[in-house]
């Protein structure tokens, strides 16, 4: 931590609070890594901070606060510290708005580096960038296990988060049909499904095959 930080600075432990999830759902930051990370950051003298911008939205608002509560940090923040609430800490529905108007890698990385910019972080002194690399493979790997979401309506609960939340509006409101040819694969509704009904599909037969082979040999 000496590395990052000194006695006397505000830090901002961003958390990942991709909705109204439990710390035990794996999808969230767990509450008690990052109440563990907050006591060492006191420890050494710093004022902790503890913040994100829910995803989802009910109603065109978007659920941070009971996030905070469900995930647990909350509760971490009154016995440790303060909350407060760089993409996820964007306020509301602006983070779809952004994913609308930079739909693959390229532009959606330009978006990331003027809001970093636009924020003025600092990196560490003694911060040295990595080398370039050749992610031409790396590039073919993951299209190959490329997925695409698709809801499961024996699961569905028409709570219609993901319709709501879906930044180009490629799901149909009474079908739960996604229009593919609109789909940017954010996968947003995958990611804030309360009820797990949106499931993600190897578009790769032989992809779905050898995850499926590697999961029956861990079990």
């Amino acid at each position: 931590m000496g590395f990052i930080c000194t006695p006397g600075d505000k830090v901002l432990l961003k958390v990942n609070l991709i909705g109204s999830k439990s710390s035990d759902s794996a999808a969230v930051t767990h509450s008690e890594f990052v109440r563990a990370v907050a006591r060492i950051l006191k420890q050494r003298g710093c004022e902790v901070w503890i913040g994100d911008s829910s995803g989802g939205a009910i109603g065109g608002i978007a659920p941070t606060a009971k996030s905070f509560r469900t995930a647990g940090y909350e509760k971490a923040a009154m016995e440790e510290g303060a909350v407060k609430n760089v993409f996820g800490c964007i306020p509301g529905l602006r983070k779809a708005r952004y994913h609308k108007m930079a739909p693959n890698p390229e532009s959606f990385g330009e978006i990331l580096a003027v809001i970093h910019q636009n924020a003025e972080f600092k990196l560490p002194k003694r911060y040295k960038s990595g080398k370039k690399r050749n992610n031409k493979v790396l590039i073919k790997v993951i299209d190959f296990f490329k997925t695409a979401p698709k809801v499961n309506r024996k699961k569905c609960r028409n709570c219609n988060v993901c319709v709501e939340s879906c930044p180009v509006k490629a799901i149909n409101r009474d079908t739960k049909q996604i229009d593919y040819k609109v789909c940017i694969e954010c996968m947003c509704c995958h990611e804030l499904c309360m009820y797990k009904a949106v499931e993600l599909k190897k578009e790769n037969f032989l992809a779905g095959i050898l995850i499926g082979l590697n999961r029956g040999k861990y079990r």
